[in-house]
């Protein structure tokens, strides 16, 4: 059983110094590299002939943004400068964006035509609803670390994962919407500790979207491992989630349920592919433990299913 932890007066004082120093800072003009002072502004009209601080919430229209060093900000929500193609936003391999997120609803958000480039890091430190949020689209091809976020990933359109997504202590780490699609050829790892302060912590929230796993998922420490249910927003005419062949997900030590599949008169499939593998071990007992709750249909397990103390 996992208990509210006393929050130190360090970090207490940290969030309250940014967000008495949180401002608002836009970005003008064309697109370019994340670290070109000219074109960021307080006012809209004059360049600051800076660049955004740790404390900064940063607002930005363009084509498209590179961040090429290692850049710290607040908040950042960006929304392509037209509405019919699609603009990037893309941290170089050698960078890495830390996003602190203190007062913000959206620590990251990209818009619907906005896609997502990471080759290098994004660490988000907190968020009081969304880490980061896609509402377009993305691909991960280094790696996202964040911590302390209600929704640590949203995703409303379609994500690719080919790096590393190590998301801990959030009410939800990944939550996928109707509408979304969603790959994994790399690594996700969700896990809860004792110092997560959300009070029913699940790994994956799969709504009624696709979901598609061709490498490994671990998921320890939540009180719902998988939790496939009805949708949040928007529907997906395939939605289902799929382990492909030669896939592995490792629940643990978890203390509800380890797979819930409860979508209501949503179409869904759950499947085990032949060569893949799920094992769910460790559920300790809170509430009504379960290892699978399956209250709608859908779920075919051909492949490797292991269930354990």
């Amino acid at each position: 059983m996992k208990t509210l932890p006393k929050i130190t007066f360090l970090l207490i004082a940290f969030c309250c110094f940014l967000q008495t120093n949180a401002a608002d800072i836009y970005w003008s003009g064309s697109g370019g590299d994340w670290s070109d002072i000219t074109k960021w502004s307080y006012d809209q009209v004059s360049p600051c002939g800076c660049l955004p601080a740790p404390t900064d919430d940063a607002i930005i229209s363009t084509d498209f943004i590179i961040v090429s060093t290692n850049t710290s900000v607040n908040s950042i929500d960006v929304f392509g400068s037209g509405v019919l193609a699609l603009f990037t936003f893309t941290i170089e391999s050698a960078a890495t964006l830390t996003i602190n997120g203190i007062g913000a609803a959206n620590s990251f958000k990209l818009g619907s035509n906005m896609h997502l480039n990471n080759m290098g890091s994004i660490v988000i430190n907190y968020s009081d609803t969304f880490g980061l949020h896609i509402y377009g689209t993305g691909e991960n091809n280094g790696e996202i670390v964040s911590s302390f976020c209600d929704n640590a990933v949203r995703v409303k359109g379609d994500f690719v994962n080919n790096g590393l997504m190590q998301l801990s202590d959030s009410s939800y780490g990944i939550v996928c919407d109707g509408s979304s699609n969603f790959t994994n050829n790399g690594t996700i790892s969700v896990s809860s500790s004792d110092l997560n302060y959300w009070p029913f912590p699940r790994g994956l929230r799969i709504s009624s979207s696709f979901f598609e796993n061709y490498s490994n998922i671990i998921i320890s420490g939540t009180k719902i491992g998988i939790e496939c249910g009805t949708p949040f927003g928007g529907t997906n005419v395939n939605s289902g989630f799929y382990n492909r062949n030669n896939a592995t997900i490792a629940l643990m030590d978890l203390e509800s349920i380890g797979i819930s599949i409860s979508t209501g008169t949503t179409a869904f499939d759950f499947i085990n592919e032949i060569d893949a593998s799920i094992s769910v071990s460790d559920v300790d007992g809170f509430g009504s433990p379960s290892f699978i709750d399956i209250v709608s249909s859908g779920f075919d397990c051909v492949g490797n299913l292991s269930i354990g103390q």
